[in-house]
């Protein structure tokens, strides 16, 4: 009987244990790709900006809010992905990697942009009027 008792309660530990490590990977998970994302849009407002700064765009107002933006993307990508354990190294990496995509998928000439406004504007505004939808996007991925 305490044979049988000792093999349950183990079993409980080890099934608890699990668990445990199951949370991890899908929190890792949800996080690693919210971190994906935000950091994505901090490079699209990022390059908006400076798109916009080097057309001498009289709208200062609208660079000063893609600058705005890019930094609270930027923040919270970073946020994401340390909570998911990855390194400031690799967060900068992954950053670099995303910005040098986009600004390739311009073929380097911001004449270019509206390649980054199709694929990203609407995408990221949605993120940041309503990041809970996005969470929920992940956690019911996962």
């Amino acid at each position: 009987m305490k044979k049988l008792l000792g093999i349950v309660v183990l079993g409980l530990l080890l099934s608890g244990n699990a668990y445990g490590d199951q949370q991890k990977k899908f929190q890792t998970y949800v996080l690693t790709n919210l971190s994906y994302e935000y950091l994505e849009c901090h490079s699209y407002f990022l390059i908006m900006s400076q798109a916009l700064k080097n057309n001498n765009s009289s709208k200062p107002e609208l660079i000063n809010k893609y600058i705005f933006l890019s930094n609270e993307f930027g923040d919270m990508g970073h946020l994401f992905g340390l909570e998911a354990g990855m390194s400031n190294e690799a967060l900068l990496a992954r950053n670099k990697l995303i910005s040098d995509e986009m600004i390739n998928s311009l073929d380097k000439n911001f004449i270019n942009v509206p390649i980054l406004i199709n694929k990203y504007e609407k995408f990221c505004q949605s993120i940041y009027k309503n990041p809970n939808n996005r969470k929920k996007f992940w956690l019911n991925k996962a």
